[in-house]
């Protein structure tokens, strides 16, 4: 089964967080750069990217993701907030990440949410 799917099925049974390891997705699911963007436009994509979904899915569905990300600066748009491991020490980056975040804007973020909770 896919990522998406697994997804999909988690939400239909009732559930309200997902655990995400970004090591171990499908990389279409996580995100779709700007160049895919360009190269394949998003009506012929039959996936729309996590990280355009995520924020949509707290706010409209109450579903909430814990995410570990070593590799896609491009979720610093959407999160809450940002931890980093150091030394084995847990730090909150969220204000460093939001600022790299307004400094290299990416065409991959959110869709606009519905409504709030």
């Amino acid at each position: 089964p896919s990522q998406a799917s697994n997804s999909v099925e988690a939400m239909e049974v009732g559930a309200n967080l997902l655990l995400i390891d970004e090591d171990t997705c499908a990389t279409n699911f996580m995100i779709r750069d700007d160049k895919m963007i360009q190269l394949v436009a998003s009506e012929k994509e039959p996936i729309t990217p996590f990280v355009r979904k995520v924020q949509s899915m707290y706010h409209d569905h109450g579903i909430s993701s814990i995410m570990v990300i070593g590799g896609c600066g491009d979720y610093f748009d959407v999160a809450d907030t940002v931890v980093m491991m150091d030394s084995y020490q847990c730090l909150d980056v969220t204000e460093s990440a939001k600022a790299i975040s307004k400094q290299h804007p990416s065409s991959t973020g959110p869709l606009p949410i519905s409504k709030q909770h």
